[in-house]
This record gives C-alpha cells, sequence and structure tokens, in this order.
C-alpha cells in the first residue's frame, strides 16, 4: 500500500511538472526548501545569485518552492533543500546542500 502511494504522488508530481508548460527543449530547475533550513539558508547566500545569473543566460527556468507549498507534498519531499532538475525529459533529484557548481554540472 505504501508503494502504490508514493508512485500516485510521483506520479502527480510529473503530472504538475508536464501540466506547468515544461517543454522538450527547456531545462527547469526547482529548489525546495524551507526558511528554518541551515542549508538552505547557505544555499541562498552563497550560490542562489550565481545559480539565477546562469540559468537566465542559458535560458533555464528556475523556480524556488517553499516548504509549505502543496507539490512539496507531491514529490513526498523529507528533507531540504531538494532539487529537482528536468533536462530533455530526465529528471535528476539532488538531496541535501549542493554547491553551484555541482547544480550545473547536472545540465
Amino acid at each position: 500500500l505504501e508503494f502504490r502511494r508514493v508512485l500516485f504522488r510521483s506520479l502527480m508530481g510529473l503530472f504538475y511538472l508536464f501540466k506547468n508548460n515544461f517543454s522538450n527543449t527547456k531545462s527547469k530547475i526547482s529548489i525546495f526548501y524551507a526558511d528554518w533550513c541551515g542549508y538552505c539558508k547557505k544555499f541562498l547566500q552563497n550560490d542562489l545569485h550565481k545559480l539565477q545569473k546562469y540559468s537566465k543566460e542559458n535560458n533555464i527556468d528556475l523556480e524556488m518552492i517553499s516548504e509549505d507549498n502543496t507539490i512539496t507534498q507531491e514529490y513526498d519531499i523529507e528533507g531540504y533543500p531538494t532539487i529537482i532538475i528536468n533536462k530533455n525529459n530526465q529528471q535528476e533529484m539532488l538531496e541535501g546542500y549542493h554547491t553551484y557548481e555541482e547544480i550545473i554540472s547536472f545540465l
């Protein structure tokens, strides 16, 4: 039963992603964060500005999703920060703190 629940949440998350204008040619970075999270604060201070600049220069959508957003529940996000990178219909989930350099290595 638990596997079905997780699978359903995953499928609903994919539906959300495609419903919200994901195209085959454009990459998207979704960053799930919590205000109380020390690693999230570190990322916001050290890496977010560089990632915003990189995404703008390379036509990559970048979105920040707070812990109280319903999509967080649909993805069954359990830890923060969690970063989901969508590129060429492939999805990569990075859990925990990752630097700007580590994130763009997946693009």
